[in-house]
């Protein structure tokens, strides 16, 4: 771009687009946007840096229906310009929190519909040349290999270290999952819900694409069933107020979530065949999320932000390796039972 875009030069784009003089900024901006908001024709228009992908977009609305807003774009300005509906509900992100108690009814509500969302794509599988050489699907067995060749890594975190051989082994199981349009960044930031959690609207399939399925779940993990505590992952630990079972906040999400997965997961997949390979698609996809360029060769732990990485990583990944191990045992006894 040779010349800078002002924020007059997209507001008076914007009014021309809109044929109307109400236009104020959007209140959550997206990384790679300027976005505006005309209140009186509830429609959004998003100066973009990048060039977006309608069809990924108009895909992910035949999956999902109304839950998805389509754009429209308009050539004739410096950037890319499209305009969208705005997302019915209010931004997952600017729910109020009360102080007093964690809203567990209203989040389990947000997680059982997110559930189904991510469910919703094993029912349109894509045909398996729809990976991208830089999907996570397709790039895990490189990643793998410098992670395991990655001797800086052992020593610093053992377990996380074990936890990338043991997938590197099991990659093979990535082959029995069908390929499903997965969205990229499924954060409280590009979700809306209702007063009562229900997912009202999903926004921003900037990094979208095709891959195995169960590889989106690693983002309802990261922010739906815990977040961000001093710098680190945590789940939401606290006991709840239900009186008749004694379980914390995370145990009654993660529950929810799983049994809803399983019960919408498309007919034909069967849930014994595919569950292993599952849980290994949400922890390669945490590979892919948290070690890159900078750290899948080397840690270097005199750097905060490679330490940070790290710990971060550590945390989600073996929090949800036990996990694995736990709902396995049960499986089994749940069979042995039956």
């Amino acid at each position: 771009m040779s010349q800078p875009i002002s924020a007059s030069q997209c507001l008076a784009y914007a009014k021309s687009l809109m044929e109307s003089e109400n236009i104020i900024l959007v209140d959550n901006q997206g990384c790679n946007s300027y976005n505006l908001i005309c209140p009186n024709r509830s429609k959004i228009t998003y100066f973009s840096t990048i060039q977006l992908d309608t069809k990924i977009i108009e895909d992910a609305g035949q999956i999902s229906g109304a839950l998805v807003p389509q754009v429209t774009f308009h050539a004739g300005f410096i950037l890319p310009v499209y305009t969208s509906d705005v997302a019915q509900g209010q931004l997952h992100l600017f729910q109020p929190v009360p102080r007093s108690s964690f809203p567990v009814e209203r989040e389990m509500t947000t997680v059982i519909d997110l559930a189904k969302f991510i469910t919703r794509s094993s029912h349109f599988a894509k045909p398996g040349s729809s990976y991208k050489d830089a999907s996570w699907t397709n790039s895990t067995t490189a990643s793998l290999g410098r992670l395991v060749a990655n001797t800086s890594l052992q020593k610093a975190a053992p377990e996380v270290y074990a936890e990338a051989v043991s997938l590197r082994q099991k990659l093979y199981l990535l082959e029995i999952l069908p390929p499903v349009l997965t969205h990229g960044d499924l954060r409280s930031q590009n979700i809306f819900v209702g007063g009562n959690g229900a997912l009202a609207g999903v926004i921003d399939f900037e990094e979208a694409q095709t891959e195995a399925f169960g590889m989106g779940i690693v983002f309802i993990y990261e922010n739906f069933l815990g977040g961000m505590e001093k710098g680190l992952w945590a789940s939401y630990d606290s006991p709840t107020e239900d009186t008749q079972h004694s379980r914390s906040i995370y145990k009654a999400l993660t529950t929810a979530f799983w049994d809803t997965f399983w019960q919408h997961i498309a007919p034909h997949l069967d849930r014994e065949a595919i569950e292993e390979a599952v849980w290994v698609a949400l922890e390669i996809a945490i590979v892919n999320r948290h070690f890159t360029d900078g750290t899948l060769d080397e840690i270097d732990l005199k750097k905060e932000t490679r330490r940070y990485i790290l710990v971060y990583a550590e945390g989600i990944m073996l929090r949800i390796r036990d996990e694995r191990i736990e709902f396995s045992k049960q499986a089994r006894l749940d069979f042995n039972a039956s």
